[in-house]
């Protein structure tokens, strides 16, 4: 399963334990951080698709040192 969600004015795909670099988020490392514009959530033919967003949606990342 994986989720496209909105940061920054970019798109981002991510699935569960998978790391991603996104640009300029202003937290310390360790943190989480909540994202609520999800663009869409599933996998295959099961897939949700927002209008532009999912409502009562998010993604939730922790941070981690820069690569």
């Amino acid at each position: 399963m994986y989720a496209v969600f909105k940061s920054g004015g970019k798109q981002y795909r991510v699935s569960k334990g998978e790391k991603l670099k996104l640009e300029k988020l202003d937290t310390e490392v360790g943190k989480k951080v909540v994202f609520d514009q999800v663009l869409s959530v599933g996998e295959g033919k099961d897939i949700n698709i927002g209008t532009p967003y999912l409502t009562d949606t998010t993604c939730l990342l922790y941070t981690s040192d820069a690569a």
